[in-house]
């Protein structure tokens, strides 16, 4: 008979007659061993079902924990001790089940044409059709070619950059597979937003449902995170909504103040979410290639939700006055071209780099 392994069996004990007053240091215990291969695929994935099942993973203390964790195992980024440069970045849970056109990756890419450095840090798609890495492998990023190593002098190249998280996290092999197995969220797809391992002065970070807003701003006060803003469209969408309501918890000297956001106060019109709905990552890439050649006619749903988006981040970092002030700076950034010759100059820098 096998043994189960101590600190697993200690943690699912605990969680059966604490529940959500679990001690966090079982909790972080037991994750150690999993990012160490510690433990077989039964015993993480009951460690993960029963985090969710408790609503443990809701807890803004034992997600900044797990997060502390999961980044003392990531890769270290070679030369930003050097690094001049402030960066951003704008990232979803995902696991909305809404199927939106890749927005945070193209406000992202509009914010760097802007005059922010941005590195985003994210995945191939687990529940849309297209995530923003296979959208920039299909508009030719080499994205096997940034890494850790490679980050700092593919920046000096381009203010765009994003990093494949594989690349970062070695110890999440022990975990792809039990994920996969398990088919729902886990605690890694609420931590997936704030693993990204370049630090950040200003980032948004969506979420699924409101009730997680809080959770992510008080994780993200415990971080020491500051300027940082958490958003939740009304129907459950992981961005700013171009349909209406949207939700919003900000992180600024240390004090969380919640917002409710509309398309109006940025001066765009109302869309339907079916009107940005995702197609294929290729069909995805050449919408992303219409908008920044200025193709797309103005008010087009998928321009106005990227504007909607990119404008909430260059105001969070202070290149634009208000969502209006920073809607006339997103467009600006792709009017004269700088949006695409960030996202240009990142594709050719990363393939030149597997040279």
């Amino acid at each position: 008979m096998s043994v189960i392994n101590p600190e697993i069996k200690k943690a699912m004990k605990s969680i059966d007659s604490c529940g959500i007053e679990t001690p966090v240091d079982v909790l972080v215990n037991a994750l150690r061993c999993v990012l160490e291969g510690k433990t077989t695929e039964a015993e993480s994935a009951a460690f993960l079902v029963a985090l969710r099942l408790s609503r443990l993973e809701d807890r803004p203390q034992v997600l900044m924990e797990f997060i502390k964790l999961v980044k003392s195992y990531a890769l270290s980024i070679e030369g930003m001790d050097q690094s001049s440069y402030k960066y951003v970045d704008i990232v979803g849970t995902g696991g909305d089940g809404q199927n939106t056109f890749n927005v945070s990756t193209t406000a992202a890419i509009v914010a760097a044409g802007a005059g922010l450095h941005v590195c985003k840090h994210g995945n191939k798609a687990s529940t849309s059709s297209s995530g923003s890495a296979d959208l920039l492998m299909s508009f030719g990023c080499a994205l096997q070619n940034v890494t850790p190593k490679t980050l700092c002098k593919i920046s000096d190249s381009t203010r765009f950059m994003f990093l494949f998280a594989p690349y970062c996290h070695p110890s999440m092999k022990y975990v792809a597979n039990v994920r996969r197995l398990i088919g729902v969220p886990t605690v890694f797809n609420l931590m997936g937003p704030l693993l990204n391992p370049v630090p950040t002065f200003a980032r948004i970070i969506g979420v699924s449902r409101p009730s997680l807003g809080m959770v992510f701003a008080e994780a993200l006060q415990l971080l020491g995170a500051d300027n940082s803003m958490v958003v939740c469209g009304a129907e459950g969408l992981d961005e700013i909504s171009p349909a209406g309501l949207s939700y919003a918890w900000i992180v600024k000297d240390g004090v969380i103040r919640q917002e409710k956001l509309t398309p109006e106060q940025f001066g765009l019109p109302v869309h339907p979410l079916s009107s940005v709905a995702s197609g294929t990552p290729d069909e995805n890439a050449a919408l992303l290639k219409q908008l920044l050649t200025n193709q797309l006619p103005e008010s087009h749903p998928v321009l106005d939700y990227v504007l909607l988006n990119a404008s909430a981040l260059l105001t969070l970092a202070g290149v634009a006055t208000d969502y209006v002030h920073g809607v006339e700076v997103a467009r600006e950034s792709i009017r004269s071209g700088k949006a695409l010759q960030e996202l240009t100059a990142f594709a050719e820098t990363s393939q030149k780099f597997g040279q």
